[in-house]
């Protein structure tokens, strides 16, 4: 019957570009060497040797306002000054020719902390002042995050005030406590030395009615050098806080004097998977970060 055979045909595309087609920067990134507390340099390549003069401007990721760093620059990188300390920013650079400009390459980073962004202990944290929360960095993914407001209050804590504020996990930008059976993990967290051979204790008040397995609060301490990721590191996790049926209680993690010393994340961080799981998740108030070597009197005992 002979043999079958298959052939690919071989198809040639011919791309013209439009005239005056400006050529967008490509590889724009931040070299991580060069961030300090208050600069960053980025960088890019041409790619086209057309390409000669380009522009910059740079805006905290969330801001609406682009500053304007540049439009004459002349070399492939470019360094911004006088940033603010533990701050993310969004930077986007575009090709300037004659007659008109490219599409625009964008990319982010984070500015170093200063010993002013690390809380000194002992350290305690109600969330009823939401203006005052500037040690606190929220690392949220694009469902279940980390809000702030009344529905996380715990109203039956001893000397607790009948309104307040407090963390909770919401699916609908912080207007109900409900989460979403879709794999995520979300980060408020604290940024922390620790020292030799010194324990530290975290106590705060909780609750959390979803799933009993899988949903819960991670407790941990995350080298700054590796940041927050969308995923836990179980190494780094010293507690879990999980299924309550939903009544507040208190719970009290102490780390070991065995850490080595260095700057780390304090982070309390929301972790579900995406089967099952029951309303409301996580909330959280009246955060005491201390040394149990030191003498010091919390607003928020034992109870």
């Amino acid at each position: 019957y002979g043999s079958l055979r298959a052939s690919v045909p071989v198809v040639a595309f011919e791309i013209t570009l439009p005239e005056g087609f400006c050529f967008p920067p490509t590889n724009v990134t931040c070299d991580n060497t060069t961030i300090t507390s208050s600069e960053a340099t980025i960088s890019w390549d041409a790619m086209d040797e057309s390409s000669t003069t380009f522009g910059l401007a740079y805006r905290v990721v969330g801001a609406e306002e682009w500053v304007t760093a540049s439009e004459n620059i002349t070399t492939f990188t470019y360094t911004l000054t006088n940033l603010d300390a533990y701050t993310e920013y969004e930077v986007k650079v575009w090709g300037i020719c004659s007659e008109n400009v490219s599409t625009e390459v964008t990319t982010t980073f984070m500015t170093l902390p200063t010993e002013d962004n690390f809380i000194t202990l002992p350290y305690e944290e109600n969330f009823d002042d939401i203006e005052s929360l500037t040690y606190w960095r929220f690392t949220n993914p694009n469902v279940n995050k980390w809000h702030v407001g009344p529905i996380g209050h715990n109203a039956t804590a001893e000397d607790a005030a009948e309104e307040g504020n407090g963390l909770y996990i919401s699916n609908d930008n912080g207007v109900t406590n409900a989460y979403t059976q879709a794999t995520s993990v979300a980060h408020a967290s604290l940024l922390i030395n620790i020292e030799e051979e010194t324990l530290y204790s975290i106590s705060f008040d909780w609750k959390n009615n979803a799933e009993d397995c899988c949903d819960y609060v991670a407790v941990s301490l995350i080298p700054f050098s590796e940041g927050l990721g969308s995923t836990l590191n179980s190494s780094y996790v010293y507690a879990q806080a999980q299924n309550t049926s939903n009544q507040w209680e208190r719970k009290t993690v102490e780390f070991p004097d065995t850490i080595t010393p260095g700057q780390y994340f304090l982070a309390l961080s929301w972790k579900n998977d995406s089967y099952g799981g029951d309303n409301p998740p996580a909330s959280i108030d009246n955060v005491f970060i201390y040394s149990p070597t030191c003498t010091a009197l919390s607003l928020y005992p034992e109870v």
